[in-house]
């Protein structure tokens, strides 16, 4: 599929928008066949059925690996726990993003840069999704980077859910029904891209991570607006 976008900031140009495990994408699915996001909508909507996603299952193993878990969680739609779940809420944010039990702040910071850049954004998070009648059957999609190139991959709504806390176990909204960074966040695992690549998986841009360097004072002011310093506490994202 033919891309190509460009933002003042970012580079969003590029040839190919590939599907998560077409051939040659640099992503394989555990069936063969790749997951394109229209026809398993359509299919879904036809059925009246909720997508379940075979390539990233709800289980202990998904989240945990081998290890033991630190806590248990189970796993739940929106609906199933927010009256009215939205995908996205008119005033949303950098600030609506909020950390769980994960120690993921750099996943976070680069979430919350998107909401600073509306062409970024609506390319990593394609528009018109929702929970609406007859929009909805569970299934969301979104764009990342890899392999040098945007692959568009798909995740089902089932979300780590505590019931000890009555939250959700890891990335949240403060606007308790809105669920996009969630959903996001669970696309980020099932790509299962290392820790200093997050940036480049949502921008396509070559990051550095500094922990409280003095690098950061040799950055114009103008340079610093340019770049969007996003979070200075735990160390820096630029």
């Amino acid at each position: 599929m033919l891309f190509k976008k460009k933002t003042k900031y970012f580079n969003l140009e590029w040839k190919r928008l590939d599907i998560f495990g077409e051939r040659n994408s640099g992503t394989k699915t555990k069936s063969g066949e790749p997951q394109d996001y229209d026809a398993l909508l359509e299919r879904c909507l036809r059925r009246k059925e909720l997508f379940e996603d075979p390539e990233f299952p709800c289980a202990r193993e998904t989240i945990w690996g081998t290890k033991n878990p630190t806590f248990e969680v189970v796993w739940k739609r929106p609906a199933e726990f927010c009256e009215h779940p939205e995908f996205l809420t008119d005033t949303f944010s950098r600030f609506d993003i909020e950390q769980g039990s994960l120690g993921n702040c750099w996943v976070l910071a680069s979430m919350a840069t998107l909401t600073l850049h509306k062409d970024l954004f609506n390319n990593v998070v394609p528009e018109g999704q929702s929970f609406a009648e007859g929009k909805y059957a569970g299934i969301f999609k979104f764009r990342l980077w890899k392999a040098n190139r945007w692959i568009e991959i798909v995740v089902d709504d089932r979300l780590p859910y505590r019931e000890d806390t009555e939250a959700l176990a890891f990335t949240s909204s403060s606007a308790s029904n809105e669920f996009w960074s969630a959903i996001l966040e669970k696309a980020y695992a099932k790509m299962k891209t290392r820790a200093n690549e997050v940036y480049r998986l949502f921008t396509n841009t070559v990051s550095q991570a500094q922990q409280r360097s003095k690098k950061w004072e040799e950055v114009s002011e103008e340079k610093r607006n340019e770049l969007g310093l996003v979070a200075k506490e735990d160390g820096e994202f630029w």
